[in-house]
């Protein structure tokens, strides 16, 4: 069995864990639930809602972005100060505009624009949001080992967009910077991995949120793309 077969592992579930910091300050009710910790995990929930549609157009299925997009839609976030009520609505706006939506291109840069909405929330609770510290895997010409670096890019650049960081951005924009992988005779993974590196140049002189939206849009894409190109060889 080819390496490549085993790429899906690299974006598994879970990867998008984070700590909200003591920045998220709200209001609890006598002898109620805290809604910091109540705010905390409606934002986890947004992260594992946001890893479903990820996976779900790097693996190139449009319909299984549905679930997750109904339900970002959809969903409340009474816990949420007043303050944060324009952000919320914005994530529902990018929620029904990604089930109206058939391309795989269209949704990914809608995601995009998602983590751009939750950045804006998070800066209207003055919420600190951190991410576990990981150390990027080392540079290889090895197709496996690559494919786990630009998976920990992606992780970092969502973050980026997401938290929001610059610091990350940046991080997961100069990871993906490294010279493109050699799929042998593979010429589309050849030129969708081009792609990729033309890419993280853009993504590397993207300064404004909406820049950087599409350009993480464009990213996810094709590496979808790639990855396809990858199991059309394997059969």
């Amino acid at each position: 069995m080819s390496s490549f077969s085993s790429f899906s592992s690299f974006f598994g579930p879970g990867r998008l864990a984070l700590v909200v910091g003591t920045g998220l300050t709200l209001t609890a009710c006598a002898g109620g639930p805290d809604p910091e910790a109540a705010g905390a995990s409606h934002m986890s929930a947004h992260y594992g809602q946001v890893d479903e549609i990820q996976e779900a157009v790097i693996a190139g299925n449009v319909n299984g972005t549905r679930d997750a997009a109904r339900w970002l839609s959809t969903h409340e976030g009474q816990e949420f100060p007043a303050t944060a009520a324009p952000a919320l609505e914005a994530m529902r706006n990018e929620g029904r505009i990604m089930l109206r939506q058939n391309d795989i291109l269209a949704v990914a840069r809608t995601l995009g624009r998602l983590g751009v909405a939750c950045a804006s929330c998070h800066t209207a609770l003055a919420a600190n949001v951190t991410f576990p510290l990981e150390e990027p895997p080392a540079s290889s010409a090895n197709p496996a080992s690559h494919m786990r670096r630009h998976a920990w890019a992606m992780d970092r650049m969502w973050e980026g967009l997401s938290a929001p960081s610059d610091g990350l951005w940046s991080a997961g924009a100069g990871a993906l910077t490294t010279l493109p992988v050699d799929f042998g005779g593979n010429d589309q993974a050849n030129l969708l991995a081009a792609r990729v590196h033309e890419l993280s140049d853009i993504a590397r002189r993207g300064t404004t949120a909406e820049d950087r939206a599409d350009t993480y849009g464009d990213l996810l894409e094709t590496c979808g793309l790639c990855h396809d190109a990858l199991r059309m060889r394997e059969r």
